[in-house]
């Protein structure tokens, strides 16, 4: 009875050391300190294993090796970043060895130690399958809750043990923890799951899995205006919908951090494609960050303070380019997100560009066409010199369109002067035809998804014609992807946007439903099919699925359930990264957004070039340059991808990475 109280005593003031010491290690020490404690817990994990190595247990040692070998695989399967596995496979051998010998002695044999060395990195890697297993049931927090209680009673258990040495092995330690029970073995199990705990939590928190806490809920702040009055009516001359913010729909959404899944993203294909370090230490942070604050009278004539941003990523190949986006969810992290996604797309397609992003924060829905036009003009005016034809040129993106365009040219051309006015029409593009826009602009984002699309389907044999597809977002992009699909033989079976779902399994109509949008602004009332829940519309049997919302709206529970062969990303980051891993998994292709819907960009830049020249094309030459600018993007990622055996997105990003790092070891660094 004095033993077991003295057992529960130690065991929970050791606790007590042990939380914080994890706690500490795993998100708050810098990595020199973290490996330095995972390496002592290596140490005492590997002791506490070879204290179980006995030739009477030759039966367990034999299912211990299968088992550990078979989750050897499966973290290899299941994890693309080599942290944990390189943690794992240095330390090892550096106190297998030391601990062997002291541990064994002279009166072992030869063929146990070395049993016991071969057995000791198989059976470290065996908790690594623990976290494999759970967090596709779990998610990353619930599997690392899981382990790190383990872990935590494991740790009392070692504390215990080096206590009851210090006092003598008599008097505490036989009573704390007998040699050669089945308490030792479950100790030296948990502690190699407590130093797999603190390797994959580390690894959690530097690559893929990280995820950041939940943004506050909506209030008036998060409009970028002060004092959000009563919606006004919207002209039919502004964008037909919102599509649902990046944060809520999906079963990620709670942790889904999209700029730390492009900084991974970034990490991960420069390891792939061995770029330099500095150079992908340039391409980490943006250039310049820009945010501005500035007044607007409204129609009450109320002054409302708005935010604006700008964030130039990279003009290393041309002028920074990218978007503005108007939305009540607009973000600095996810502009800058935005922004370097511009840098690989302009990259991958070989255009003159570099990467810029920006947009307000407040809903364009919510003021009337006289206060959005005022809106966009003190926005682009705040801006000034930071945008240009040969410096910054920006473009639509959510929330904004053409006639937004055409105001922000208008407005800088008023700014340069009358002996420029006429020379800086390129300043944005996507503007409407008559104001310097060009044919084919309007369609161009979808119909770049189209021709990946008829490449993935000539390359996997795969026949469109009579094929099905759903579409989440049925703005420009999804509206103008499954129209020119429809005329292929596609047949549209359920689409989706921010005010519902629906179905109709004899397909849709694309080309009524696009017009229904255009004047309502949503499919909401769309007669021509059944409203459907989220989950029912995920779970719709198809062909391909396009997500062209915003992004991070297919997670764990949404990658589950899809039941499609293709999934074409037309919006950016639609696909988080844990909803993309099962996808793969479960054998369905996903084009990358990068490579996908940069057909936008793209036009983009034969606008920017008419603008130069003074020219207008045909639309058949625009979707002629389109069609030979996609396909060659296309070949050259799916290519790299079997050359350096990774998914496509990893493939289009290390070909981005590589062609940026040969102009920066051409050019050098100033001074």
């Amino acid at each position: 009875m004095a033993g077991g109280a003295s057992n529960l005593a130690l065991r929970l003031a050791t606790a007590a050391v042990a939380v914080p010491v994890i706690l500490y290690s795993v998100f708050i020490a810098p990595p020199v300190v973290f490996y330095a404690i995972a390496f002592v817990a290596g140490l005492v994990g590997v002791h506490e294993l070879l204290s179980m190595t006995h030739p009477n247990d030759a039966l367990s040692r034999t299912v211990g090796v299968v088992v550990a070998a078979a989750a050897s695989v499966a973290v290899y399967t299941h994890y693309d970043d080599a942290r944990v596995l390189l943690t794992v496979i240095a330390t090892v051998p550096l106190c297998g060895p030391l601990l062997t010998l002291v541990r064994l002695g002279p009166i072992e044999t030869a063929a146990l130690r070395a049993c016991a060395l071969g057995f000791a990195p198989l059976y470290v890697m065996l908790p690594l399958t623990f976290l494999a297993a759970l967090r596709p049931l779990m998610g990353p927090a619930g599997s690392g809750a899981v382990l790190l209680a383990l872990g935590l009673g494991w740790m009392a258990d070692t504390w215990a043990y080096f206590a009851g040495r210090a006092f003598g092995r008599r008097k505490l330690y036989e009573a704390v923890s007998p040699k050669k029970t089945v308490e030792g073995a479950v100790g030296g199990l948990l502690g190699s799951i407590m130093w797999a705990v603190i390797a994959s939590l580390w690894f959690m928190r530097t690559s893929l899995t990280r995820c950041s806490p939940p943004r506050p809920s909506c209030s008036s702040m998060r409009y970028g205006c002060v004092n959000i009055g009563k919606a006004s009516m919207v002209s039919k001359s502004l964008p037909p919908s919102l599509p649902p913010t990046s944060k809520a729909p999906g079963s990620a959404a709670k942790e889904y951090d999209y700029y730390k899944t492009v900084q991974d993203s970034l990490e991960r294909a420069a390891r792939l494609a061995k770029i330099e370090p500095y150079v992908q230490t340039i391409l980490s942070q943006p250039k310049n960050e820009l945010i501005v604050n500035f007044p607007v009278k409204m129609d009450s004539g109320e002054i409302r303070l708005f935010k604006g941003y700008r964030v130039q990523h990279n003009n290393l190949l041309g002028p920074f380019k990218g978007g503005m986006r108007y939305h009540p969810q607009v973000a600095l992290d996810d502009v800058k997100a935005l922004a370097a996604t511009m840098t690989w797309k302009s990259a991958l397609l070989r255009l003159p560009f570099g990467g810029g992003k920006g947009g307000i924060k407040f809903d364009p829905h919510s003021v009337s066409r006289g206060e959005l036009q005022r809106i966009t003009r003190r926005f682009t005016h705040a801006l000034a010199e930071n945008i240009g034809p040969e410096y910054d040129v920006p473009a639509p993106d959510v929330g904004t369109n053409s006639q937004i365009m055409a105001w922000m040219m208008d407005t800088y051309s008023n700014m340069v002067g009358s002996a420029q006015k006429q020379m800086v029409k390129g300043v944005v593009t996507g503007k409407p035809v008559g104001s310097g826009g060009t044919l084919g602009r309007q369609k161009a984002t979808g119909q770049g998804i189209v021709f990946c699309i008829l490449e993935w389907a000539a390359e996997k044999g795969f026949n469109l014609e009579g094929s099905t597809m759903i579409v989440q977002g049925f703005g420009n992009v999804g509206s103008n992807a499954a129209v020119i699909l429809s005329r292929l033989g596609v047949s549209i079976v359920a689409v989706g946007d921010h005010t519902g779902y629906m179905h109709n399994p004899e397909g849709l109509n694309p080309h009524k439903l696009q017009d229904y949008v255009e004047e309502h602004g949503s499919i909401a009332g769309y007669p021509g099919g059944k409203p459907i829940t989220r989950e029912e519309f995920f779970a719709t049997k198809a062909d391909i699925f396009a997500p062209c919302a915003l992004e991070n709206q297919v997670g764990e529970n949404e990658a589950r359930v899809l039941d499609v062969k293709l999934v074409a990303e037309g919006a950016n980051g639609p696909c988080a990264p844990s909803g993309e891993r099962i996808l793969l998994e479960r054998g369905i292709d996903v084009l990358p957004d990068v490579l996908a819907n940069a057909g936008g960009v793209t036009v983009s830049y034969y606008e920017w070039c008419q603008n130069k020249r003074s020219e207008t094309w045909t639309e058949e030459e625009v979707d002629a340059r389109l069609e030979a600018a996609m396909t060659r993007a296309y070949r050259e990622v799916s290519e790299a991808a079997r050359q350096k055996k990774t998914d496509l997105r990893m493939a289009a990003y290390a070909l981005a990475l590589q062609r940026i790092e040969a102009v920066y070891k051409e050019r050098e660094i100033f001074p």
